[in-house]
This record gives C-alpha cells, sequence and structure tokens, in this order.
C-alpha cells in the first residue's frame, strides 16, 4: 500500500475553505513535505508581515545596530516592549493606553515603532533594512510594500522558506531566536485579536506563542512551543519545534468564523501525517515494538490521539509472547470507543437492501467484507496504522492492511471516503487464514 503524501491529504482540505486563491505547504528544516495551491503567485501576508520585521530586529540586535533594552517608543518603553506588543501603544497609533508592561496591547503601531529604531541606527529606510538582512540572504521574492507590521506581499515559497529558517536559524544564533521564541514579560494578559481576551496573552519578540491558549489558531495537537503568526487576509505561518515542521498558508480570503473552524482541525491533519514522514525516513521508529527508541509508542500514541480527536486512552498491552501477535498487539489502538466499534459492530451504514445496520450485532456474526466495509477509517487513518506495523516482525505479514484498516476505525469519518467493497474483499479473506474459517476480526485489533 502506497503511503499518502502531505500534498494529497491534509493539505487538499484548503480546497473547501471558499477562497479564490489558497495556497498552502508544510516543510521541515531540510526538506519540504507537501504543498497545494499556487506557490509562486504573490499575496499579502498582513501580519505575517511582523515575523520578518522580528527577525529583522533580532538580525540587528547581533549586529550592535540596536539593543533590545534601549529606549524607544512612549516613556519607559524599550524596543523589547515595542517588539512583544507591552508598550502601552494602540493598535494603529496615538498616545499610549497604559503603562508599559501592564498588558498585553496588541499594536501595529509598536511594530512600527521598532522598525524606525532600526531604520534610524542602520541610516537606510527600513525597506532596503529588511532586504539586505533577511530577504535577499533567504531569496525571499516579495516586496514590503507598506507597514512593516503587515506589509508584505509575497509567495507560498517565500513563507516555507521563512518556516525553514525559523526551523534551524541561519540568520541569527539559535540562543537569539530562542529568547525571541520564549514569553516576554510574563503574566500579561490582553487580546489575542480575533480570537478573545487570554490570560496571560503570551508574546515573544514579535512571534506569537501558542502556549496553553484556548481557543487558538493553531492545532490543538500543536506543542505549547509553537509560534509565529496568522494575518486578516486569511494567512499564518505556525511553527513547532517539537514536532520538527513549519506549516503556512496564503489565501485572499479575509480571516473569519471560517478561519477559527478550518484552521485547528486542518493543523491538526498536518501534524498526523508529519508522524507518517517519520516513519517513511525512519522506519525503526514505529517498528511494532523491537524498536529501543524511547520515543516510538509517544509517536504512535500522538499518531492515534491525532487521528481521532482527544480519546479516552487505556493501557498499553504488554507485548505478545506469540510472533506473529507483535506488530499487532503493538498496533493496538487505545481508543476505547474503537473498541466499542468494532466489539458492538453498532455502525450507522446501510446493506445493499438499504436496511440500516444499527442492531448491535457482534462483529463475529457479520459478514468479514460487509463488516470492514463499514467500519473502515478515512485513506489518511489506515495509512498512519499500516505504516505503524509494516516493518514489524511477525509471520502474518498479510493481515497488515486489513488489522490497520480495523483497527483505525472511526464511525464518525465512515461514508464518503471508505474504499471500495470489492477491494475490501481481499483484504477481507486475508483474515481467514484457514480455509472456511469465519475469524472475528476484533480479536486480531484485540490481539486476543
Amino acid at each position: 500500500m502506497c503511503l499518502v503524501s502531505l500534498a494529497v491529504e491534509a493539505l487538499r482540505t484548503i480546497d473547501a475553505w471558499g477562497a479564490e486563491t489558497t495556497a498552502a505547504g508544510v516543510t521541515r528544516a531540510d526538506r519540504e513535505l507537501g504543498t497545494r495551491g499556487p506557490r509562486d503567485a504573490p499575496l499579502p501576508w498582513a501580519s505575517v508581515t511582523k515575523l520578518l520585521t522580528g527577525l529583522a530586529a533580532l538580525v540587528a540586535v547581533e549586529e550592535g545596530t540596536v539593543d533590545l533594552d534601549e529606549p524607544a517608543g512612549p516613556p519607559g518603553s524599550t524596543l523589547r516592549h515595542l517588539l512583544a506588543h507591552a508598550s502601552g501603544l494602540p493598535l494603529d497609533g496615538g498616545p499610549p493606553l497604559l503603562p508599559p508592561a501592564q498588558r498585553r496591547s496588541y499594536s501595529n503601531a509598536g511594530i512600527e515603532a521598532a522598525a524606525e529604531l532600526i531604520a534610524l541606527h542602520a541610516e537606510m529606510p527600513f525597506e532596503r533594512y529588511l532586504r539586505a538582512a533577511i530577504l535577499d540572504p533567504l531569496s525571499l521574492s516579495g516586496e514590503l510594500e507598506g507597514s512593516p507590521a503587515w506589509g508584505y506581499a509575497g509567495p507560498l515559497d517565500d513563507l516555507l522558506k521563512l518556516g525553514r529558517e525559523l526551523l534551524a536559524p541561519t540568520l541569527v544564533a539559535a540562543e537569539t531566536l530562542a529568547e525571541a521564541t520564549s514569553v516576554q514579560f510574563p503574566g500579561l494578559a490582553g487580546v489575542l485579536p480575533g480570537l478573545g481576551r487570554m490570560d496571560p496573552n503570551d508574546w515573544g519578540l514579535a512571534f506569537e506563542l501558542r502556549d496553553g491558549k484556548q481557543p487558538h489558531w493553531t492545532g490543538g495537537h500543536n506543542s505549547s512551543r509553537t509560534f509565529g503568526h496568522f494575518g486578516r487576509t486569511g494567512t499564518f505561518l505556525w511553527v513547532d519545534p517539537d514536532a520538527g515542521i513549519a506549516c503556512g498558508v496564503l489565501t485572499d480570503l479575509e480571516f473569519g468564523d471560517w478561519a477559527r473552524e478550518e484552521w485547528p482541525r486542518f493543523s491538526d491533519a498536518v501534524l498526523a501525517e508529519s508522524v507518517l514522514d517519520d516513519c517513511r525516513h525512519d522506519p525503526a521508529r514505529l517498528d511494532g515494538g523491537s524498536c529501543t527508541a524511547p520515543c516510538a509508542r509517544d509517536d504512535l500514541d500522538k499518531a492515534t490521539s491525532l487521528a481521532f480527536g482527544r480519546p479516552e486512552h487505556t493501557a498499553w498491552p504488554e507485548p505478545s509472547p506469540d510472533p506473529r501477535r507483535r506488530g499487532i498487539n503493538h498496533l493496538v489502538v487505545r481508543e476505547e470507543r474503537t473498541q466499542k466499534l468494532v466489539e458492538g459492530g453498532a455502525v450507522a451504514a446501510r446493506d445493499d437492501c438499504g436496511r440500516d445496520r444499527r442492531d448491535g450485532r457482534g462483529a463475529g456474526n457479520v459478514h468479514r467484507e460487509r463488516h470492514l466495509a463499514e467500519v473502515v477509517a478515512r485513506p489518511q487513518d489506515h495509512t498512519l496504522a499500516h505504516c505503524a506495523v509494516r516493518h514489524a516482525e511477525h509471520a502474518g505479514e498479510h493481515d497488515v492492511e486489513p488489522v490497520a484498516r480495523l483497527a483505525f476505525a472511526d464511525d464518525r469519518r465512515a461514508g464518503s471516503d471508505l474504499l471500495a467493497n470489492h477491494a475490501l474483499g481481499e483484504h477481507g479473506e486475508r483474515l481467514a487464514r484457514e480455509p472456511g474459517q469465519q475469524l472475528d476480526p476484533g480479536e486480531l485489533v484485540r490481539g486476543g
């Protein structure tokens, strides 16, 4: 079975967002995982521009052009306050609303004041400094066409190049970026634009920090170390150091309820498929239990968790002494509702005669092909399961696909994404290892 690429699975969901133009991509520091949409069409980044300006400020700090703690902005404020939205300045200019470091007051004016300070000390317009410090070294093709807080326009390729730089910095020291993506002025409450009041509303130096904010525009499974920014033109870039990936989106659809609903779901799907990428490039990470790396079970746990939302976990089973069961035992999904689904057969599906099949019959009393057809999850999920067991050392090699599909079944996802019944028939036959045997597929899932 071919592993499904990011470009085919998670990224294709952007087509349903309703924007006239949408481009999205996912990258690691050393390779691109997938893109969808026009990658060379320049689109306004809106407030994602702040990431470029913040990175330029870090270059200026390392060069000695500016100092983070030098006075800048309103009385009592420093460059650090300006970049961290803690200067007290309002959104778009005017007198300060309150003294510095009293509240997280999101401010385009503060970012513009920071850029003005850099331009003053560098003795050149900020646009030229940005070009020399960031755009040219990273080979970005876009242009700053307005405010340093929101005026950059560039293609998806630029966004992904920036993401790779933030995963593995080359323009500044890793320690400098680490400081910029850590909380500045901890404990400040404030409004996260478009999402409401957060307490605390943690921010770095121009980088918005995921931390424990809820709700948030990133995924529910993004790590707390995730940082980035989103913009009102339906754009975002997040970088998750724990997952080792960056994800960027450009659209021409203004941020609104659609983004609040779609972006977290999209991000979680991307994270789930990044686990697949780990397995594809390093199969030993998920090898059915023989891997000694401590991350192996954590990765599988994360993969199953991402595939199903926020599941109720059960305990990991002990490895079976039967070598044929080793991979299957390691695969057993820690999902109580999946086990109930398999054991009870209560799946809202219709048979060929149109009769509603919610009769609670046990899995062993249901024809193999029909049962599998009704509980198999969408391709993303069974691909992930297949990846988890494909390298297992067990004799029942041909059992991998049907068991993986069954183990990752989810009644909320069964429907339009089901594979054809005739394809599942072959897998059903593989479940019956002896002629005429009516094998309960639930037994394979449970490793019993």
